[in-house]
């Protein structure tokens, strides 16, 4: 694929060194699934959202260890973040899927964030870690250097300065 190697069909005409970056998303199948089980979750039809989350589950073959609760909206977007975790590990969605959950309505559930840090952060620094993450200005990165003195309508990032 011209993404990874730049080759056209007969295996020549590689890409240049100034058309080395390929800046392409994919989207499983069971990332879509997932998105539409989260949108219509937050619907109130978890019922109809825990049958996407069941396809997925099926097509991996995953043990029914944890209940899925398709009557309570709340827990179902707790199983969804749980499958997503599970579906997509290591291929760096959960922080984005953790924000995302948190930031709903108005951060009404910051312990996506919060649970989160408890799970990977030593005891001792997880004070420090949570009161951080309580300023929304934490939750994203600072803008480079470069951009904001290039460009001086640019603001820095509060959290950063």
């Amino acid at each position: 694929m011209w993404k990874f190697v730049g080759a056209d069909n007969n295996g020549d005409d590689f890409r240049t060194l100034d058309q080395s970056f390929a800046p392409w998303v994919f989207y499983r199948y069971a990332d879509a699934l997932l998105m539409k089980a989260e949108a219509i979750n937050q619907l109130n039809q978890p019922l109809e959202a825990s049958r996407l989350v069941k396809t997925i589950r099926e097509r991996a073959r995953a043990l029914d260890i944890m209940p899925m609760d398709s009557t309570d909206k709340s827990a179902m977007t707790n199983f969804i973040v749980e499958e997503r975790q599970r579906e997509f590990a290591f291929e760096g969605k959960r922080w984005f899927d953790l924000l995302r959950n948190a930031k709903r309505n108005n951060y009404e559930q910051p312990a996506f964030l919060t649970n989160a840090a408890a799970l990977s952060i030593a005891p001792s620094l997880q004070q420090a870690a949570f009161n951080k993450l309580k300023d929304p200005n934490s939750h994203y990165m600072p803008i480079y250097f470069y951009e904001i003195s290039s460009n001086p309508l640019l603001v820095q990032n509060p959290f950063y300065r």
